[in-house]
């Protein structure tokens, strides 16, 4: 929960409105908090990439990364990593219309992405929420919340979640609450808060089919 109280004095004598800047940097935070729960969930699976190079990688399955990454994530990352979702774990695909898995990245591993990537009609784009591009049937989304920007040799590389179906659960010990709540009087003073009442969970943290890899580091 988060809140921005004010005055109605503020509001009155205020030659701008109020209430629309505070809506936005409320719904910032809450997206803030979300993912880095969300992100905390992630972090439980079983599986790792540890890349030793930019032309290989150890998956582990036990949950734990073993080896210092010294790469960035490139083509020959998400194309292997691809093809062990697919050949090894049988994830089923977070876009099963075209058999497409997801993926969410730092802004390092983006960046590594799109430096491997800059000859035009490698990567291509498709609407999904926050998503920056599509490469060998992984659709990518950027995020700054929760994932690490600083992992593995000299702190140079970021970290990336690639997902299937069936990854990470919203639970809940009463109904769902994420709302902006309307601006509340309290006579002097007035207030505009978000508040949310929920928990999440990887759906199979300790089974060995599971359907999430962590591009991570040691």
């Amino acid at each position: 929960m988060n809140s921005v109280p004010w005055t109605r004095k503020y509001e009155d004598l205020a030659q701008i409105e109020q209430r629309a800047p505070v809506r936005r940097v409320l719904a910032n935070d809450l997206a803030k908090v979300l993912d880095t729960a969300v992100e905390a969930e992630f972090d439980a699976c079983q599986i790792r990439y540890n890349a030793t190079s930019t032309t290989t990688g150890t998956f582990h399955t036990d949950g734990t990364d073993t080896e210092t990454c010294t790469s960035a994530l490139n083509r020959y990352h998400v194309k292997t990593i691809y093809d062990y979702l697919w050949n090894d774990l049988n994830a089923p695909p977070y876009f099963p219309e075209s058999d497409d898995y997801a993926a969410v990245v730092s802004q390092n591993a983006a960046r590594g992405i799109f430096n491997d990537c800059e000859t035009v009609q490698m990567y291509t784009k498709f609407p999904m929420a926050g998503e920056i591009g599509r490469y060998s049937q992984v659709r990518l989304a950027k995020s700054n919340h929760g994932l690490s920007n600083a992992m593995g040799n000299g702190s140079a590389y970021g970290e990336a979640y690639f997902f299937g179906n069936n990854t990470v659960m919203e639970g809940l010990a009463v109904a769902p609450i994420v709302i902006p709540k309307e601006v509340a009087d309290f006579q002097r003073s007035r207030g505009l808060a978000w508040y949310a009442i929920l928990g999440y969970k990887c759906y199979w943290a300790t089974d060995p089919d599971n359907t999430i890899v962590k591009y991570g580091s040691a």
